[in-house]
């Protein structure tokens, strides 16, 4: 089951890879059949809470193998992924000079 994040939202490929779903995890909603009759957490959700726990997992991972020290961006692109990273950088979490990378005063 494919899932993407789309800002607080998450897309979630259907099982028989026919549909993508959309979940709400604030709510938390689905617009599945079966979240739509039954009103139960469905698997999409479940997908989505454990694709959410996985990021902020990652990225406090990240920060604590950064902290304290620059760290070389390529060994971090091996270590935990170059989409990972690159967000990191985008959002401010890190930032990123001559090869080197360290935390941007985040608290852990």
């Amino acid at each position: 089951m494919k899932v993407a994040r789309l800002g607080d939202r998450f897309k979630i490929e259907s099982s028989d890879k026919e549909n993508l779903y959309n979940v709400d995890l604030a709510e938390p909603s689905c617009d599945c059949p079966s979240f739509i009759y039954r009103r139960n957490e469905c698997k999409h959700i479940i997908a989505a809470k454990k694709f959410a726990e996985e990021e902020a997992r990652t990225e406090k991972d990240v920060l604590e193998f950064v902290s304290g020290n620059d760290a070389d961006i390529a060994l971090l692109h091996k270590k935990f992924g170059n989409e990972k990273i690159n967000q990191m950088i985008r959002l401010g979490d890190l930032i990123e000079r001559d090869g080197k990378v360290r935390v941007l005063a985040k608290e852990l």
